[in-house]
């Protein structure tokens, strides 16, 4: 496959900011990335947290809110995801869908690095996909292009499902059509 075209990597299916706050992005790309600088009204805990760094906001959905952020530890760039209404039995159901998803070896599927808390907040470090997802890429891709994202999809759902891992929310939104994974 060429560089240029897109393979499909999936996600998991969580993205809004803890406090309810919403994010602004300026327009300023921040150097050597895609990503706009936001500003956020991130929590202290958050901001001052010694393990990830926070670099970005990358999504939110009515469940939680993703960031961009840098693993002190391993010098490494994660998407970290949170959930905003915290139950005892919703955290026990991310955490076991974190784990779920770290078993599952697939090229196109977003690899868990680790499940945690935080001030009280359950949280999952999960590779960072650059590149935007499927509902914004769609319009500017070619038939082949499409094609091989869709197959690189199904090959993603056939891995999870062997694992006996069901994605309840599959979306355009949380598929990453991604030139760099290949």
């Amino acid at each position: 496959m060429s560089e240029d075209t897109p393979s499909a990597a999936l996600g998991t299916g969580l993205s809004a900011t803890m406090d309810g706050s919403a994010a602004t992005a300026s327009t300023q790309p921040e150097p050597g990335t895609a990503h706009p600088v936001v500003s956020l009204n991130t929590p202290d805990w958050l901001r001052q947290w010694d393990r990830y760094e926070i670099l970005s906001f990358l999504g939110q959905g009515g469940m939680g809110v993703v960031y961009r952020a840098r693993d002190r530890r391993l010098q490494r760039i994660v998407a970290l995801k949170f959930i905003r209404a915290m139950s005892p039995k919703t955290a026990q159901r991310f955490t076991q869908e974190a784990r779920a998803q770290a078993r599952i070896t697939n090229e196109n599927i977003c690899r868990v690095f680790e499940v945690g808390e935080v001030a009280g907040q359950t949280y999952i470090a999960m590779e960072y996909l650059p590149g935007e997802p499927l509902h914004l890429a769609q319009r500017r891709l070619l038939v082949p292009q499409k094609l091989q994202l869709i197959k690189d999809l199904a090959e993603a759902l056939h891995a999870a499902h062997l694992q006996g891992v069901i994605h309840r929310d599959i979306k355009p939104a949380e598929v990453a059509a991604n030139s760099a994974r290949r």
